[in-house]
């Protein structure tokens, strides 16, 4: 979930590292807004399907351990 994406309802994607190393989810599909992806640093809220159930993703650990440049926030906008 992210404002900037155009909506205000939740949108599926893919936690992995983006080109730069630095950990995206990459929608599975363009927001209303046209993006793809959104980093970890700038998504306000992360959940993980895990045993059957969404749960909060551990945003600030995945993001204390990214390289301090991707700490940031963004989005491919």
């Amino acid at each position: 979930m992210d404002a900037g994406l155009g909506t205000r309802d939740w949108l599926e994607g893919r936690l992995k590292a983006g080109a730069d190393s630095c950990m995206m989810v990459f929608l599975d599909r363009p927001s209303a807004s046209g993006h793809t992806a959104v980093s970890v640093a700038g998504a306000r809220q992360v959940q993980m399907f895990q045993s059957g159930q969404w749960v909060p993703a551990p945003v600030g650990a995945i993001n204390a351990a990214q390289p301090r440049e991707c700490r940031g926030g963004g989005d491919n906008g």
